[in-house]
């Protein structure tokens, strides 16, 4: 295996080995690694607006492809559940559906409660040894953000050591109140690995030869560049040219 290293000095650091970008055990490796532990944004609170529905979800779709479901209790409680029935691997929510006081899988009937504990299993009454408490759906932990809902598969640090920091810089935006306009949707389909795609979309050194109009609106040989400390692993190496030019109005 290849050592990957970028020096926390980015006067020193270099670009890490090539083989990163193009071997695919290394792609495999980052949903373990990279994806299964950071927090990943799965859709907009208004997904299940009222009390008593559920909202299948994909979370990183032809990548990790872990399926997920949003529910929400009597009280209008959000939970993110696995997907999938804990007795055969069914899923247990084709689509989204509402009205609902139990989840029911389709293909032997196993119950369960809107956040995920199991109720019942007919004709399992007599067997022996069964443990219900070993056969909840998985509940992963849900936070929301603005309205924005985010989970993470196996966190490794706690989600508010980003989010507080979303919050001091860009919570004067009013994000709660922003509305999906479709009429407004562009879709690109981008045929890179995702590292490559995020480290170019970070640096900025391309925007004034392959973005001339944005480099007019924001005068890139004068905006700032800051990172965060290390020692907040969602932040680590993370550029933030645009929050810089957000806090200027501030």
């Amino acid at each position: 295996m290849t050592p990957f290293f970028v020096d926390p000095n980015i006067a020193q650091a270099k670009t890490i080995s090539k083989t990163f970008y193009t071997n695919p055990v290394y792609f495999e490796l980052a949903k373990e690694k990279i994806f299964a532990k950071t927090w990943q944004y799965i859709g907009h609170k208004d997904l299940v607006p009222q009390a008593e529905m559920a909202y299948p979800v994909n979370l990183l779709a032809q990548y990790l492809d872990e399926p997920l479901v949003i529910t929400s209790n009597k009280d209008f409680q959000l939970f993110c559940l696995s997907n999938v029935c804990t007795h055969r691997g069914n899923l247990m929510v084709y689509e989204p559906c509402s009205h609902l006081k139990q989840l029911r899988c389709k293909y032997h009937g196993r119950l369960f409660h809107l956040n995920g504990t199991f109720i019942s299993m007919p004709e399992f009454a007599t067997v022996e040894n069964f443990i219900p408490e070993n056969n909840h759906l998985k509940q992963l932990p849900l936070f929301e953000w603005n309205k924005l809902l985010f989970t993470c598969l196996n966190p490794v640090y706690a989600v508010q050591e980003f989010f507080t920091e979303m919050q001091n810089r860009i919570g004067w935006l009013p994000l709660n109140k922003m509305e999906h306009r479709a009429d407004l949707d562009n879709e690109f389909i981008v045929e890179a690995n995702w590292a490559l795609y995020c480290e170019n979309y970070l640096e900025g050194f391309h925007i004034p030869f392959v973005h001339p109009a944005l480099n007019a609106v924001i005068d890139f040989s004068n905006t700032p560049i800051c990172s965060w400390e290390l020692e907040k692993p969602a932040m680590t190496a993370l550029t933030c040219r645009w929050i810089a030019l957000i806090m200027e109005k501030t």
